[in-house]
């Protein structure tokens, strides 16, 4: 018996700001408006279509600007859920992927722009850039790791039904996804302590060049609505 699903929905929503500290949660993908949302490239104002402040705690700073980004799996990501059997002969059901991959969004419908800021503009957009510069080299690594990632969950046990097999890996998918986004974040904390409070052109440079030379190096597992993984 074979069972074949587009299998993974959900997703890590994360809003990068200047001025708070990045925050994340799990969405269902599939309930998203991505209308608006573009594969990484470079940022301009025009980009914040949204109207509406963040409602988070900017910890006594004025929150310059937010980009809201997303780790998700490709469309093309498929699970198929394969008939076997136990050593006694009792049906039970694994999965493989025919499939695999991650991709890294900006939605340009929940970013925002604070019209009223006094800091200078073009600092902001290059801090915004960084933050999902990040984001796409999360996606990145996934793409860079995805044969590695699909031979570890087709080689789970068996699970006792189709269902089972392909929620469980559902799950695991889904894990991979909260993972990465835990280290994204974990990295936009650690460029918004060196640049965000308070102004540093010097160190946001820095930061600059660097995601610029990771950009480079990995371009070859670059976000894409593909996997990169295939059977």
């Amino acid at each position: 018996m074979l069972r074949r699903y587009a299998a993974v929905t959900s997703g890590v929503l994360a809003l990068a700001c200047s001025g708070s500290r990045p925050r994340e949660w799990v969405v269902d993908s599939s309930s998203v408006d991505f209308t608006n949302a573009i594969e990484y490239r470079a940022l301009t104002r025009a980009d914040f279509l949204s109207s509406t402040r963040p409602e988070i705690d900017s910890e006594g700073y004025v929150i310059r600007a937010y980009t809201c980004t997303m780790l998700m799996a490709t469309p093309d990501t498929w699970i198929n859920a394969v008939s076997r059997q136990t050593p006694a002969g009792e049906p039970a059901f694994g999965v493989t992927f025919k499939a695999l991959g991650f991709r890294a969004l900006m939605n340009r419908d929940c970013s925002w722009w604070n019209d009223e800021g006094t800091v200078d503009a073009a600092y902001v957009l290059e801090h915004e850039q960084i933050h999902f510069a990040i984001s796409e080299l999360g996606a990145r690594h996934l793409n860079a790791n995805a044969t590695q990632i699909a031979s570890e969950l087709e080689g789970k046990p068996p699970a006792a039904s189709d269902t089972d097999a392909l929620k469980r890996a559902q799950a695991a998918v889904e894990r991979v996804l909260i993972q990465q986004g835990a280290l994204v974040k974990a990295r936009d904390v650690a460029f918004d302590n060196e640049t965000s409070y308070g102004f540093n052109p010097e160190r946001q440079k820095l930061w600059l060049g660097q995601v610029n030379a990771e950009l480079v190096a990995s371009a070859a597992w670059a976000s894409a609505p593909r996997a990169y993984y295939q059977r």
